[in-house]
């Protein structure tokens, strides 16, 4: 049997070079790899957040646009589903007074019903675009408020101070809310 004999430095260069021609193939360690590594992770947690973005917007207009079968050739239809939509925000039950239709004519409704003393909450919920012009009068006294079809249902605390008083409940939409709106009031009793 022959014995080879190799040295030291012969036997370091044979493993420098074989950690070279390796070292690609498993990734390595080395500083660079690792700031490569660190930036292409940077880079994929970016386009992932901004596609989130994307997606997020897109199903937020998609919940606001309807869909193309349910626009119909009749633009009433979408004004509908926007009146549709209000209502969701309104009391589900002991509603005394309450009032859902479309933005397409000035002065579109007046509701009244005589009460009894109390407190009372109307809502009120506006979806397209404009506002409309909410008007309440209890007892001859007529107050009111601009709600804007782009914003959150709003809420009102009316006192009737006597038997027998009557509230009446007046919508006006403002011209830019005509043909583009719809909307939906509740007046419930809080406490009698």
């Amino acid at each position: 049997m022959t014995e080879l004999s190799v040295s030291d430095e012969e036997m370091r260069e044979a493993f420098r070079k074989m950690r070279e021609d390796l070292l690609p193939s498993v990734g390595g360690s080395s500083a660079v790899l690792i700031r490569r590594r660190v930036r292409r992770r940077r880079r994929a947690l970016a386009v992932a957040t901004a596609a989130g973005a994307v997606v997020g917007s897109l199903a937020v207009i998609a919940l606001l646009v309807p869909p193309p079968g349910k626009t119909g050739g009749d633009p009433r239809d979408r004004l509908l589903s926007y009146a549709d939509f209000a209502q969701t925000y309104m009391p589900a039950h002991d509603t005394l007074l309450s009032g859902l239709d479309i933005a397409d004519a000035p002065h579109l409704d007046v509701s009244d019903t005589t009460v009894a003393p109390g407190t009372y909450r109307l809502d009120t919920k506006c979806v397209g675009v404009g506002s409309v012009r909410i008007t309440w009068t209890i007892g001859g006294q007529e107050m009111g408020n601009d709600i804007s079809c782009v914003g959150a249902a709003e809420s009102f605390t009316l006192t009737i101070p006597r038997a027998g008083n009557r509230i009446e409940v007046a919508v006006d939409p403002a011209p830019d809310a005509v043909g583009a709106a719809g909307y939906a009031y509740a007046v419930t009793r809080v406490t009698p």
